[in-house]
């Protein structure tokens, strides 16, 4: 599988690590991801090219 020997070619040379599963995290990253969205919104109305660069 491609995707498989990717991990391991990365994983190898040391570019990508494998992560620790925690709640914490994920919740972390949802967070995020609102704050990153309601900064698109506010963009959209000024600019639309920003607001899908953000």
């Amino acid at each position: 599988m491609v995707f498989d020997n990717f991990i391991k070619e990365y994983t190898k040379r040391g570019l990508i690590k494998k992560q620790e599963k925690n709640l914490k995290t994920v919740e972390n990253l949802i967070s995020r991801s609102y704050k990153e969205i309601k900064a698109a919104e506010a963009n959209i109305k000024i600019d639309e090219g920003i607001a899908f660069a953000v």
